[in-house]
């Protein structure tokens, strides 16, 4: 039995069961390791300076105006 079904991205999702709560399920799976992800890209860019590097442009360009 296949299991998968497309995300917005085209990506396979992980569907375990049938019917609409199995794929609610597999979406709200995805959203959740999405925002995993988003999560640990911006500790990445925190440890690197990123983020602070950003808020300083941000506040010069604001000022500027």
């Amino acid at each position: 039995m296949n299991h998968q079904a497309a995300d917005r991205s085209g990506r396979g999702l992980d569907v375990r069961g049938s019917g609409p709560c199995a794929v609610a399920d597999a979406v709200c799976r995805e959203q959740q390791e999405r925002a995993a992800r988003i999560s640990r890209h911006f500790e990445r860019a925190r440890e690197w300076g990123a983020v602070e590097d950003a808020e300083c442009l941000h506040r010069a360009e604001k000022n500027s105006q």
